[in-house]
């Protein structure tokens, strides 16, 4: 109940994977020749429009807090998402080159899996309009993702193959990229109350977890009073939550949890979810492990950023032969 809601993320990263400005949807110079351009690729055209609405769908997604950005920072910020648009074009003209292709099925199976990352059709479309791509938008972006991926897979190697030597040294030069984080095993109890409660009913939901803080602070059982008072599912294990990282829940609930030491109860700690509080009842520190314990890891690992850096010149050998003119200003 307490975790973060992922599913905006999910969606810009499953949704948006080749590139987070959304389509390009260029056309030739000729056609586009009465709309401002913003760059040519090879004689078709990314429009300044085109590049708007990819920056209004960045917006919509990871501008933080709603907040104004300078005129500055939303220059730069579009700059770069003009130069993934170009990208993009530069492998999807190349796709179309090389005779690329996607059947229906691929794609139809491509949504499917997104949608089994939310529990219902209506959360699926939800998200979807959130993400500002329409049904047919991302049907697009799925086809382009996948013979994009094709291009690659026939045109970039993969037989890199690191040494043990090297997957080891590896390691050692980066441990902390293998390191367990600290995970805290805490109960709780909730006193639910909406964000937008009227003053009454906020002050009703604070009461209520006053006096269970008393109650536990003054010896009663902390699980016991959980299961009666508490509004959270987990108050049927006496509030009990498991094991958890600290990105694994709102911050207001992970900064209070993860500054306790075992058997310590917090304050009244306020989320979105209502009012809690808190007890830590174990801690795992963080741990790096063995290096034989993650070889496997550590040799998968290297031949992604060997692949990575393939596909980058890759891509930088299709830059070169293009015709890039970019005339954002």
């Amino acid at each position: 109940m307490i975790s973060r809601n992922s599913i905006s993320t999910a969606v810009a990263v499953v949704l948006l994977l080749l590139c987070s400005g959304g389509s390009a949807w260029t056309a030739d110079e000729k056609a586009a020749s009465k709309e401002e351009i913003a760059a040519s690729v090879n004689g078709r055209t990314i429009t300044q429009e085109q590049l708007n609405v990819a920056y209004q769908r960045w917006e919509k997604n990871t501008k933080p807090m709603k907040q104004p950005i300078p005129e500055e920072q939303a220059l730069a910020v579009k700059k770069q998402i003009l130069e993934q648009l170009i990208t993009k074009e530069l492998l999807i003209a190349e796709t179309e080159r090389q005779k690329l292709s996607v059947p229906d099925k691929d794609v139809e199976a491509a949504i499917a899996k997104i949608k089994q990352r939310f529990p219902d059709e209506e959360s699926f479309t939800k998200a979807l309009d959130k993400s500002g791509l329409s049904f047919s938008e991302l049907e697009k972006e799925i086809r382009d993702q996948e013979a994009v991926r094709q291009l690659i897979q026939y045109n970039v190697s993969n037989d890199f193959d690191p040494t043990d030597a090297q997957a080891e040294d590896f390691f050692n030069k980066n441990k902390q990229i293998f390191a367990k984080p600290k995970e805290v095993r805490a109960s709780h109890i909730l006193a639910k109350v909406s964000l937008k409660a009227s003053p009454e009913d906020d002050k009703k939901a604070h009461d209520k977890i006053e006096a269970a803080l008393k109650r536990v602070r003054a010896g009663e059982d902390f699980a016991s009073v959980a299961r009666e008072v508490s509004e959270d599912p987990s108050s049927s294990q006496g509030g009990d939550l498991g094991f958890f990282r600290k990105e694994r829940m709102t911050r207001e609930f992970s900064e209070a949890a993860f500054a306790l030491q075992i058997g310590q109860i917090s304050d009244v700690v306020k989320t979105r979810y209502g009012y809690h509080i808190i007890k830590v009842t174990d801690i795992q520190p963080e741990a790096v492990p063995a290096y034989e314990a993650v070889k496997d890891q550590v040799i998968r690992l290297l031949k992604r950023q060997d692949q990575r850096e393939k596909t980058k010149e890759y891509i930088e050998s299709l830059r070169k032969s293009a015709d890039i003119q970019i005339k954002l200003k």
